[in-house]
């Protein structure tokens, strides 16, 4: 669930960073684990009341280990904020509503701060417009190619489509090459298929 602050890529982070994180962490586990045994068991709006207290803490802890250096925390709240969190079906529940605009905010923090899964997921963003009256293509590419010359794989991967289709730039099958065997050098096995055909390409 998230990123975990005891990642040595980390190691700026106050020791309030790192206990501020693995609380709201905690929270999060026991409010999923919470939420799912109200439904089961059907207990009541005390319950609920809590778990609505414990996310509101979960998300004042994620903000703070961010203030003190965890960078990850951003991406931690990018999430939430972009995928909401819903635990409890039926007319009981405890709610945080998918909010774009909060999503995009902590994405860019956490981009600016060089986490490679932000600027890969604010480049997602951009490139599909979520949180803005449209997609921005030049403002992808941008987050992208950050993620991708980071190492992040999948950005790798999506580089090459935007130099194989020309999405945004001229139509590039080389560089496309070489963005898909980085991809696949990183842990990305479809690019595998692009690589073979654009190299037999290559050598026809």
């Amino acid at each position: 669930m998230g990123k975990n602050a005891d990642d040595p890529q980390e190691m700026h982070m106050t020791p309030r960073a790192v206990a501020a994180s693995r609380e709201a962490m905690d929270l999060l586990r026991v409010i999923e684990f919470g939420a799912d045994k109200i439904e089961s068991q059907g207990q009541g709006s005390n319950d609920l009341d809590q778990i609505e207290r414990d996310l509101a803490r979960a998300l004042q802890l994620l903000e703070e280990s961010f203030d003190q250096g965890f960078i990850g925390a951003a991406y931690n709240l990018g999430s939430i904020y972009l995928n909401g969190l819903k635990r409890v079906k039926g007319n009981k529940y405890v709610e945080l509503p998918r909010n774009q605009a909060r999503a995009l905010e902590w994405f860019t923090r956490g981009a600016e701060g060089g986490d490679l899964d932000s600027q890969f997921t604010l480049a997602y963003m951009y490139d599909r417009g979520l949180g803005m009256p449209d997609s921005d293509l030049e403002r992808a590419r941008h987050w992208y190619l950050k993620a991708a010359e980071g190492g992040l794989g999948r950005a790798q991967y999506d580089m090459a489509c935007i130099y194989l289709y020309g999405r945004g730039v001229p139509v590039d099958e080389a560089l496309a090459l070489t963005w898909f065997e980085k991809a696949l050098a990183s842990g990305v096995p479809r690019a595998r298929a692009h690589v073979e055909a654009l190299t037999g390409k290559a050598q026809a």
